[in-house]
């Protein structure tokens, strides 16, 4: 992407690997969560044929209602039964000789993998098939038009990645195609999709089954499924999935017509793989599958508390950014002045004593709380007499940037090390301690030390022109 760059140093790793010219590490700025820049908007709408598998995320985070409207036409796609296999091998076997079958009607067919590995490892098996096709993944963007406009033409394999052809409607018969190629793949059944592997979420399985059977037309949709697939492996039960898995994958050279399936009993011949038909597998593969989107809608949620608590403090420094601006510098200047001299005398740290030792020397004063008003009315006239010195319009600009520079870096240091802190608040649940709960408390305690330095080293540079971090350097 044109004028993008990875950060945390990766650019420039890249970069020294490809023995370029090293950039400038660039530095965060600003940061807000997909979910609350879309929640700025007066109104929020949009349209998608697969919300309603997520109602309840819209409805929490983004407080909008889903509701289902009629589609223009009626859908007559045929949405088959997932097909399981207890081995990997054994689900490509099956996918192979599904797409052979296919080829022999002259039916286009549109097969959606996880992974660019994973196409490519089908494209492999394909072309050891004789299987003419067309592979769109990222390595192929240039393409994607072209390859999706032809992939509804009779007979054209085609296997994409998820994000591939996404919004893109693949015309019965081809894009250039006429009425008599359209009348012959709608004979042969539509487009059939073949889906390799259940996805982490239902939305993204019914965004693949949706680009077949569009506006009407006729279609098919198939899912295969394996034990050894990554959904069933992180999330399935572990001790069930092997049990099953052993029990499956001994059974192997059955013939066809033992597997009841009537659409594949073609001369009663042999293959290498047997299809588990068993209702508690297939109840183990939609509880993975559960698991996987309640776990990505936990980490969402969750993501957008952190930044709800974050866009708070964004808030607060953006409205004293635009005070500094556009409001009374002096108001400013008073506040961090008597902010300055409450912090030093309740803090024992050798800074602090430093400063009131340097002070009690310069202003001839006795820095106690008995002299608190009195303090805060000396480090102000300095203040105001600097001014009159210097010129007040030219003072007060010099104050502003100073200001301005001292916010800017802070907020900066603040949000890398919230980004940090938001890393690896997860660990927590380790601990059975809630995570929002931590990062709220940690949240408040760097934000509090951020107000602090910017106070303190705004009076420290105004007075000794250095910040509160190096006072030591003015001895």
């Amino acid at each position: 992407m044109y004028g993008k760059k990875f950060t945390k140093g990766l650019q420039q790793a890249i970069e020294a690997k490809e023995n370029l010219k090293i950039s400038e590490v660039s530095g965060l700025v600003a940061t807000i969560s997909t979910q609350n820049y879309f929640k700025l908007y007066n109104k929020l709408s949009g349209m998608t044929g697969t919300a309603k598998a997520s109602r309840e995320e819209f409805e929490k985070i983004y407080c909008t209602d889903v509701i289902s409207i009629k589609t223009n036409k009626k859908t007559i796609r045929k949405d088959k039964k997932d097909r399981v296999f207890a081995t990997e091998e054994a689900k490509y076997e099956a996918i192979i000789e599904e797409v052979k079958e296919s080829q022999k009607k002259k039916q286009p067919v549109l097969i959606g993998t996880t992974s660019i590995e994973k196409s490519e490892r089908l494209s492999q098996k394909l072309s050891q098939n004789n299987l003419k096709h067309n592979v769109l993944n990222a390595k192929k963007y240039k393409e994607e038009a072209e390859i999706v406009k032809e992939a509804g033409r009779a007979g054209k394999i085609t296997i994409a990645t998820n994000m591939a052809g996404r919004g893109t409607n693949i015309l019965l018969g081809g894009a250039s195609g006429n009425f008599k190629d359209h009348k012959k793949v709608a004979n042969a059944g539509g487009l059939k999709v073949i889906g390799t592997e259940k996805n982490d979420s239902r939305r993204v399985d019914e965004q693949l089954r949706g680009r077949s059977g569009r506006q009407g037309e006729v279609g098919e949709s198939v899912f295969y499924v394996s034990l050894e697939d990554e959904l069933i492996k992180i999330y399935g039960n572990r001790d069930k999935i092997d049990k099953y898995k052993r029990k499956y994958s001994k059974k192997k050279n059955i013939k066809i017509n033992k597997l009841n399936n009537s659409s594949n009993n073609h001369n009663n011949k042999s293959v290498k793989y047997f299809e588990i038909k068993n209702i508690f597998v297939n109840k183990q593969i939609k509880k993975a599958q559960q698991k996987a989107e309640n776990r990505g809608y936990s980490i969402r949620k969750r993501l957008v508390y952190y930044d709800d608590i974050l866009g708070s403090q964004r808030n607060l420094i953006y409205m004293d950014r635009d005070k500094v601006l556009n409001g009374n510098i002096d108001e400013v200047i008073e506040n961090f002045i008597s902010y300055f001299c409450e912090y030093i005398l309740n803090d024992n740290s050798e800074k602090s004593n430093a400063i009131i030792n340097r002070l009690e020397e310069v202003e001839n004063l006795k820095v106690q709380k008995e002299n608190l008003e009195k303090l805060k009315k000396k480090i102000y006239n300095r203040y105001l007499d600097k001014k009159e010195l210097i010129g007040k319009e030219k003072y007060e600009n010099i104050q502003k940037q100073k200001l301005l520079k001292t916010i800017d870096e802070e907020w900066i240091e603040h949000l890398e090390r919230m980004e940090e802190i938001e890393q690896g608040i997860e660990l927590q649940l380790y601990g059975k301690y809630n995570p929002v709960e931590k990062y709220a408390v940690i949240a408040k305690r760097e934000f509090d030390h951020l107000v602090m330095n910017i106070k303190l080293n705004t009076v420290t540079q105004l007075m000794f022109l250095t910040d509160y971090n190096n006072i030591k350097e003015v001895y």
